[in-house]
């Protein structure tokens, strides 16, 4: 509710009312009320406001004049028209007849309006009252016309600022919301160009995606098909070298009668017929017919490669075209195909030819002659080097039937593998195809409803910034009309207090009276501080007489109070905590991450507007495809070998793995493993005069696997087992070097068996008497996984080491070489590869690193039981010889 002014007792006024006529005191009552309507519109004065497109404080269209000027350009004659046309004027005949009289002149500028005031006169005054007649009384009553044209200069000049200052508050107000709309709108905009963008950029690319994905699906059902298939025919492949096997047993119930008994276990060799590297048949009609059904490529190179190297390991005998005639006889049944190869390669020259439907050219029909007749086929009996004879044993390829088993059967597993890992692949590829086409698709959906949105709120803002804009536009020339009209107001009431002022002046020096008269004059208004800076307050105001009034107009109030500050308080926004930071949205590549936080107060009233409510940061910004990184190198190791040319190494460390699809190269990569020599001079000058071998002195575990398979032979066997002995001796010379040594004999997996096991008290007698010749398969990977086993019992403070001493191809490459890797954990691997037919590429990488120090090759079993073989098998194995 608004304040009543108080309003303090004029400064000069007499402390009782005077005698006054009737006029008189009309003219106080007059003046009462103006002074209490002024009070009652300064209770509402709003003081605060702010500047806007038109200029506080300026009257627009009409100037305002000051009093001096409007006195400096008035005569009396203008001054004599206005007065006697104020209403208050025709109230007071006693004034008007006393203005009729001094200022007839000026009166009669305007006869019209005398006449009508004459006649008034005349109609209601006869006389001049008594006393009346005297300058005071007309003096007083000019003075009250005065106060209240003063009080209406007040008044007007209140509820003008008043409005001015409103009026500008709502401007103000009316120009931020249009700045804000048009905001909003460029927003609005922006959210369209970019949601119109983001569809046009999915829509391009999710048939990419489907296209992608129905490739991905086509190949994947292709490859997988593939790899059944060749599964499949692998499996099959399998099942027939069992059969084989199965005919091939050379000893036990189990041996196939056929074969024994026949004794056709040569092979016949024809070079340069069923492909560059000739045709290899066993002179065995069933197993060559099982032979012949072998499909897969894997299974017929295996079988070429081994079945050529007992071929050629032992005697061969060239073959005339009789005698291979002879045997292709004996091989007609369920190797058609082939023969016809042999007999289209080694009968190349025959000119044996018949004429039985025979096509002569120029003829349109066949002959019915009769066959010409050919002279008698020579017998053929010089050799030719076209085909050989082979002879091998049963033992021997019955090894070979079993590796060539072990190599399909290492494809079957390996082609098993890459069928998982190809459905994984295309199942993981299929998964991630189809989430990313619904991944698209919702984003399209959101944007699609986005457009929406944001088009919706640009055309609302835009609707709300015109609205605005047209009320801004209504605003402002309200303002201007106004202003305008209180402008003319005010000059208005000036003129009319300069009119008075003169005409008072005028009457006393027109009846001849010296008068000094003085009209009060007061300062500006001086405010103090308002109670509230917002919200509603009340202010203070007051001002000073700075001429007191000498017979002239009284002072208006000089103090009041009024509210002040009505606008609201400014809320200020209030924001929660940050929330936590959600996931990035991609493990590499530069994602992004945020976290947001709720409004708790909501901006108000030009407060301080919200900080962003929602914040975003790059995360995880390296890159999808990077390489590891690696440590500095390790210190060297101690050297390996006391003797002989050993190695120390040092390796690096992975500090930063490998990212996506980047590389690191593996622990056994130069780059991360290095050796140098050392120790390099000769053993032997570490052996006392009187022997030839060196002696362990190291602290170990040591587990000897002897391969004791057929291929060996008896003299490859006993040889072998005689490099046995020497290393067994070697280690158990020295009692306080406190060796344990293990002895493990291979072949098949049921003819593998521990002569000894790890303990300190093994003897050369245990390998002469225990140690048997099994003459079976190479399951190198069966011994290996028992060898690994048999440290479970071993020392920890102990070095652990295994020899394997073997001369052939093991069962199962792949089964083998996962075997070492395992091994390679617990303890160093040493091959000791013997003869031509080890596989020394494949021993190379199932050996401890580095390479030369865990491979001794031996090229001939007549070498192995040479003491530099057993010493450099030592000297590999123990750190310190003696």
């Amino acid at each position: 509710k608004p304040l009543p002014a108080k309003i303090a007792p004029t400064a000069g006024s007499p402390r009782g009312p005077p005698k006054r006529s009737r006029c008189a005191s009309l003219g106080m009552m007059a003046m009462l009320r103006a002074g209490l309507l002024l009070a009652s519109l300064l209770a509402t004065w709003i003081n605060e406001a702010s500047a806007v497109e038109v200029e506080a404080g300026t009257m627009v269209g009409t100037r305002l004049k000051s009093k001096e000027e409007i006195m400096a350009n008035m005569t009396m004659e203008e001054a004599a028209r206005m007065v006697m046309a104020m209403q208050k004027t025709k109230d007071a005949p006693a004034l008007m007849a006393l203005l009729q009289k001094h200022l007839g002149a000026a009166a009669n500028h305007e006869k019209a309006a005398g006449a009508a005031l004459r006649g008034k006169n005349a109609a209601t005054t006869t006389a001049v009252p008594a006393g009346y007649a005297a300058l005071q009384p007309a003096t007083d009553m000019l003075n009250s016309f005065m106060s209240e044209a003063r009080m209406t200069l007040d008044l007007s000049q209140i509820q003008c600022s008043r409005f001015e200052r409103s009026q500008m508050i709502l401007l103000t107000e009316a120009q931020r919301d249009v700045a804000s709309f048009n905001g909003l709108a460029a927003d609005a905009r922006g959210c369209v160009l970019r949601s119109q963008g983001n569809i046009a950029a999915l829509n391009n690319k999710m048939p990419q995606v489907k296209e992608e994905l129905d490739d991905h699906r086509h190949n994947c059902a292709n490859q997988v098909a593939s790899l059944k298939y060749d599964l499949m025919i692998l499996n099959g492949d399998i099942r027939v070298m069992d059969k084989i096997l199965n005919l091939t047993q050379c000893s036990g119930e189990a041996a196939a009668p056929s074969f024994l008994q026949t004794g056709m276990e040569d092979l016949m060799h024809c070079e340069g017929c069923g492909g560059k590297d000739g045709l290899l048949m066993l002179q065995h009609s069933g197993i060559q017919k099982m032979i012949n059904t072998l499909e897969s490529k894997t299974a017929r190179a295996y079988l070429h490669e081994h079945l050529m190297s007992i071929h050629g390991a032992g005697r061969r005998v060239a073959l005339t075209q009789e005698e291979v005639r002879h045997r292709l006889a004996l091989l007609e049944e369920g190797s058609e195909h082939r023969l016809q190869q042999v007999k289209a390669h080694v009968f190349a020259d025959d000119t044996t030819t018949t004429t039985s439907g025979m096509f002569i050219p120029g003829t349109s029909e066949h002959l019915n002659l009769p066959d010409v007749p050919v002279p008698p086929e020579p017998v053929d009996c010089k050799p030719t080097n076209k085909c050989t004879l082979g002879s091998t044993s049963c033992i021997a390829l019955y090894e070979k039937f079993t590796v060539v088993k072990g190599g399909i059967v290492d494809k079957r597993d390996t082609t098993s593998d890459e069928l998982v890992d190809t459905e994984r692949y295309c199942e993981e590829t299929d998964s991630s195809l189809s989430s990313q086409l619904v991944a698209l698709g919702d984003q399209l959906r959101e944007h699609q409803t986005n457009l929406a949105t944001c088009t919706k709120n640009q055309i609302d803002s835009e609707a709300q910034s015109h609205a605005k804009g047209r009320q801004h536009a209504d605003l402002k020339a309200e303002y201007t009309e106004t202003l305008t009209k209180c402008c003319e107001e005010q000059n208005n009431e000036r003129s009319e207090i300069c009119a008075l002022e003169k005409i008072r002046g005028e009457l006393y020096k027109l009846e001849g009276v010296t008068r000094f008269i003085t009209d009060c004059e007061v300062s500006d208004w001086s405010e103090f501080e308002c109670s509230s800076t917002c919200g509603g307050g009340v202010r203070r105001k007051s001002r000073e007489v700075i001429v007191p009034p000498d017979g002239g107009m009284a002072c208006p109030p000089l103090s009041m109070e009024e509210e002040c500050n009505m606008q609201p308080c400014p809320i200020d926004c209030v924001l929660e905590a940050w929330g936590g930071w959600s996931s990035c949205s991609a493990e590499c590549g530069g994602g992004v991450r945020e976290r947001s936080r709720n409004v708790l107060v909501e901006m108000q009233h030009g407060g301080e507007a919200c900080d962003e409510t929602e914040e975003e940061e790059v995360c995880n910004g390296q890159a999808c495809d990077a390489d590891c990184v690696l440590a500095d190198w390790s210190p060297w190791s101690t050297c390996n070998q006391a003797c002989g040319g050993g190695n120390r190494g040092r390796t690096k460390s992975i500090a930063t793995p490998a990212l996506g699809s980047g590389e690191c190269p593996g622990e056994e990569d130069e780059v991360r493993m290095m050796f140098e020599p050392c120790n390099t001079f000769d053993c032997s000058t570490l052996l006392p005069p009187n022997r030839t071998k060196l002696n362990c002195a190291s602290k170990l575990d040591v587990v000897i696997v002897l391969d004791s398979s057929g291929s060996l032979g008896s003299h490859g066997w006993a040889m072998s087992k005689e490099l046995t002995v020497k290393l067994v001796e070697s280690f158990t010379a020295e009692p306080a070097a406190d060796i344990k040594v293990g002895l493990l004999v291979f072949s098949s997996t049921d003819k593998t068996e521990w002569v000894r096991h790890l303990d300190p008290g093994a003897t050369v007698e245990d390998v002469k008497n225990d140690a048997l010749w099994h003459m079976s398969t190479t399951w190198t990977a069966n011994a290996l996984a028992l060898a690994q086993g048999e440290f479970l019992h071993g020392r920890p403070d102990a070095g652990s080491i295994v020899i394997v001493i073997t001369d052939g191809k093991p069962y199962s490459n792949k089964a083998t070489e996962e075997a070492a890797k395992k091994l390679q954990n617990t303890a160093r691997v040493m091959w000791v590869p013997i003869g031509p037919g080890a596989p020394v590429d494949l021993i190379n990488e199932m050996a401890s690193k580095p390479v030369e120090d865990h491979v001794i090759r031996v090229a001939d079993f007549n070498n192995v039981a040479d003491d530099w073989v057993a010493n450099k098998i030592l000297a590999g194995a123990c750190p310190k010889v003696s």
